[in-house]
């Protein structure tokens, strides 16, 4: 397993002053989250860390959630296309202009995805989902 599918993992939790992670893959043994998160938080202070999208893992099973952190628009756009063809959703951008974007099902469904802007970068982060 790879040091970024390691990083994939410690984001999913909310990590508090714990020594290693346990992991259930194969004896495989995992470095501390000292290790891993060391340069993004301090003794005192509890951070939560979204998931950063990245093409080359998530594409093959591509699942959108609240936080989830795009790079760039395109990259937001071509991930819930290819969402919307793997789910067989007919989708429409809604709302496309640089800060926002809102994806909905062009069927009437109550599918719906909303991202923006993260203040003057330029990723985007989805803010809320139904799926």
């Amino acid at each position: 397993m790879s040091l970024k599918a390691l990083k994939w993992i410690v984001n999913l939790c909310k990590i508090e002053g714990t020594e290693s992670l346990e992991c259930e893959v194969d004896d495989l043994e995992c470095p501390s989250s000292e290790e891993l998160i060391s340069e993004y938080s301090t003794d005192n202070e509890t951070e939560y860390r979204f998931l950063e999208f990245d093409v080359e893992i998530d594409m093959k099973n591509l699942q959108l959630e609240v936080g989830k952190i795009f790079r760039s628009l395109d990259e937001f756009k071509d991930a819930v296309w290819h969402y919307g063809v793997m789910n067989r959703f007919n989708i429409r951008f809604k709302v496309n202009d640089p800060k926002r974007v809102h994806v909905v099902c062009k069927l009437g469904s109550k599918w719906r995805v909303w991202a923006s802007k993260i203040n003057n970068s330029s990723t985007k982060q989805i803010k809320s989902f139904t799926p």
